[in-house]
């Protein structure tokens, strides 16, 4: 098996409540279970673990644990919120926000990450991170904009063509590595409707060639004629 996850993780001296809970409830045998799994998760692809019953039970054998007991703990997981509910049934893993935001936090000196798109947590905030590279299950760059929002922003179809302004979007994810936050995504919007997609297609492309390290700021001096293109 390969592993492409990390070599050790934080766990803090003080856990919350439901630790607590998990260990009046279940012994330290559930404390030690629930190590485990983040042993798992964070060993192997750092991020998530995939999760059913077939690992559920070759996962009790080599632990020496039964699997009921297991899948007792990886419920009271899910319910108490140390994983998430929504991608363990939709996806079949084990993960959660503060699991994937420790991974890119340990991650944090490489230049790119990937992590695929549909195992994100909805309430993991991925503008923080700008290393991160978004993927799709076959490791290509994911077109992470939906049609009628752009990172969890409502979008007019009378202000700007959405297409267009997810493409742009695109740009900024494959050329910059960055994905934009509302505030950048408004800043879009308006310079579309100011100058055209045109103009503003051809000012990003004028800062790629430039490897500007402020694409925006560059591309308002294009647009403003400051620097001709």
């Amino acid at each position: 098996m390969k592993y492409t996850g990390l070599p050790s993780f934080l766990l803090k001296t003080t856990l919350d409540d439901s630790w607590e809970i998990l260990e009046a409830r279940f012994g330290l045998k559930g404390f030690a279970i629930m190590v485990k799994l983040l042993s798992r998760i964070y060993g192997i692809e750092g991020y998530y673990a995939k999760w059913n019953k077939d690992i559920c039970d070759v996962f009790s054998a080599k632990n020496r644990v039964k699997a009921e007991l297991v899948s007792d703990i990886v419920d009271f997981g899910l319910k108490y919120l140390l994983f998430d509910l929504d991608k363990f049934n939709s996806q079949g893993i084990l993960t959660s926000a503060s699991i994937q935001e420790h991974f890119l936090s340990v991650n944090h000196r490489k230049t790119k990450v990937p992590m695929i798109d549909v195992f994100i947590c909805a309430n993991f905030t991925k503008s923080v991170y700008k290393n991160l590279i978004i993927v799709d299950t076959n490791g290509k760059i994911a077109n992470t904009f939906n049609t009628m929002e752009l990172n969890g922003m409502e979008l007019n179809r009378t202000e700007c063509n959405v297409k267009e302004l997810k493409q742009l979007a695109q740009y900024f994810l494959t050329d910059f590595n960055k994905i934009l936050n509302d505030t950048e995504i408004q800043l879009l919007k308006n310079l579309i409707e100011m100058y055209g997609i045109n103009k503003v297609t051809g000012a990003l492309r004028e800062a790629v060639a430039y490897e500007a390290k402020e694409p925006f700021s560059y591309m308002r001096k294009v647009l403003d004629k400051e620097v001709s293109y």
